[in-house]
């Protein structure tokens, strides 16, 4: 039986030197400089690395927190999703306090079952906590939503939502349906990083995001596609879009034995392909020929069963469908470490900012993040 670990509720703000925060946001504040083509430069570090996960249990959350920053991971995310697991910021409340480096968020929340400005507060609750380290991802919804009877924000909407959220943790009063809103105590306008898939969201992330999780899939000319949304975004505003950052999203399973890795991800690529996906199929570069199927899945999609370990009838029902292998090559980083790192450092050598995989599905998540470290170099510096 696993021992339970000691989880600390201490005043994190007093652990935390005022030199250990300015040192933490000049850290995050080094970014990598894009040419035009977006490629980095070769003298510039490797991609940063991040993993998300549902916060189950405190003990899986506390142990996994601390086993990511030990392992050199820059990011840390919790899903928002009150149907399948606790409370995501009661989870980033015990991350805040058993960890001193990595950064935190809701990976992602929505605007639709929390309130912007109750997001607003609760992000910069969690960014005073921790000491400087938040972050707010945020998209308009999937499981979150659908599990509680309610249907997802317009992508379009996420143009004024991002905005309002940022003023509002910076502590500035804001109009909100027709009245004035003010958190006066917040002082920080936390990064949001908006999660987007299609070409309106992509585009509406280059205008209004600071960092983008770009969930297209794992496909290299699909990423570089997408990059291109987010640069005619950031256009069209004004925005040097270069100074966004670009993380790419899939999910991931890492093991010595290849063959289990992706028997175990299964789960996982189908559930984040239902999402990205669904509609028009014109905007999801879908092979030909796999519309019909692809629809069929998303229409059986059961979001009650969205990312749970083991088979389940969404598997089933793709594997029917004769999706699977597409589902595992588009959206999934599995296999052994070898393999992981040649299919990263195929996305790297676009010039992204970081990587960021759900291991929500794993069974043996404290195993997918010590392989996914080894496969990712976390804390490894270019020779």
């Amino acid at each position: 039986m696993r021992p339970r670990p000691h989880i600390v509720f201490r005043n994190t703000l007093q652990r935390l030197t005022i030199h250990c925060v300015g040192e933490y946001r000049m850290c995050h504040q080094q970014r990598r400089v894009r040419t035009s083509t977006g490629t980095r430069r070769e003298e510039e570090t490797m991609a940063k690395s991040g993993l998300l996960f549902f916060p189950r249990t405190a003990e899986t959350v506390v142990t996994a927190a601390r086993q990511m920053e030990s392992l050199g991971y820059d990011l840390l995310g919790l899903a928002d999703t009150p149907a399948l697991a606790l409370d995501v910021y009661v989870g980033l409340t015990l991350a805040a306090l058993n960890t001193s480096r990595i950064l935190l968020g809701p990976c992602v929340t929505n605007p639709v079952s929390r309130y912007p400005t109750v997001t607003a507060s609760a992000v910069a609750s969690i960014d005073t906590i921790s000491g400087g380290r938040a972050y707010l991802g945020i998209s308009g919804g999937y499981s979150g939503v659908h599990n509680l009877g309610l249907r997802a924000a317009t992508t379009t909407s996420m143009r004024h939502v991002v905005p309002l959220l940022r003023d509002l943790m910076a502590g500035k009063a804001v109009a909100v349906d027709g009245s004035t809103v003010q958190i006066a105590w917040a002082r920080r306008p936390v990064p949001i990083f908006l999660a987007a898939s299609g070409p309106k969201g992509l585009f509406i992330a280059g205008q209004v995001a600071d960092a983008v999780f770009v969930n297209v899939g794992l496909l290299p000319d699909l990423v570089a596609e997408a990059v291109g949304h987010i640069r005619r975004g950031a256009e069209a505003s004004g925005r040097d879009w270069r100074q966004i950052e670009i993380w790419v999203m899939g999910v991931a399973s890492c093991a010595e034995d290849a063959h289990q890795a992706i028997e175990e991800v299964k789960g996982a690529a189908v559930g984040i392909a239902s999402y990205v996906l669904s509609g028009n199929p014109r905007d999801k570069a879908i092979p030909r020929g796999m519309e019909e199927a692809v629809a069929r899945m998303c229409r059986g999609y059961s979001t009650r069963q969205h990312l749970q370990p083991g088979t389940n009838p969404n598997v089933v029902l793709a594997e029917e469908l004769g999706l699977m292998d597409y589902l595992l090559e588009r959206f999934a980083l599995a296999g052994s470490p070898e393999d992981c790192r040649k299919k990263a450092q195929a996305l790297e050598a676009l010039g992204i900012d970081g990587f960021l995989f759900s291991v929500s599905a794993s069974p043996d998540l404290y195993r997918d993040i010590r392989m996914l470290a080894r496969a990712l170099g976390t804390g490894e510096q270019p020779g």
